[in-house]
């Protein structure tokens, strides 16, 4: 009910939000994203994927966070250290639409993607400097694996409670 009344109240919305609205905004809330060679932030909605920005033309990609208590990573004052994980196979076109490539017949996917300086797996770079990951236990290289998870700004998980709490209340049967 305070749901509703706050969509009366503050949107000046005519009718209650359905279980699509809800759903709707959830997939298009504001994602961080960095831009492949310069790290440069854009904000853009968490639906877009992977494109290019108009202004770099770089390919951006959604930022990746470092959950590693001990990550060497830069952080920004807050907030952990950010960084991509970048598909090897795409690339920025001329016209900025991206372009997606296939891997060679006969190719060892892993071993073409590493080949090309990329990661099977999100991977924190700034980790990934410190570590020797040819002498690592599967146990020690799934740790790092499980430390990088996508960035969701603070009022970004806040406004997705919100939105599950009020998902939750359109969805019990009434």
């Amino acid at each position: 009910m305070a749901v509703l009344i706050g969509c009366l109240l503050l949107t000046g919305c005519s009718k209650p939000r359905t279980i699509e609205d809800v759903e709707e905004e959830m997939r298009s809330l504001p994602a961080t994203y960095l831009t492949a060679e310069t790290g440069k932030e854009i904000s853009a909605p968490s639906n877009k994927g992977v494109f290019v920005d108009e202004e770099t033309g770089e390919l951006c990609f959604p930022a990746y966070m470092c959950t590693n208590p001990d990550c060497p990573g830069e952080k920004q004052g807050d907030r952990p250290f950010l960084f991509i994980h970048r598909r090897m196979l795409l690339e920025a076109g001329p016209n900025g639409e991206v372009i997606y490539n296939e891997i060679p017949e006969g190719k060892d996917p892993t071993k073409y993607i590493t080949s090309r300086g990329g990661f099977m797996n999100p991977t924190c770079p700034a980790c990934y400097k410190k570590r020797n990951p040819d002498s690592e236990s599967a146990a020690e290289k799934q740790k790092y694996i499980k430390w990088a998870k996508p960035y969701e700004a603070p009022e970004v998980v806040q406004r997705r409670a919100e939105l599950e709490e009020e998902f939750q209340a359109l969805y019990k049967p009434k």
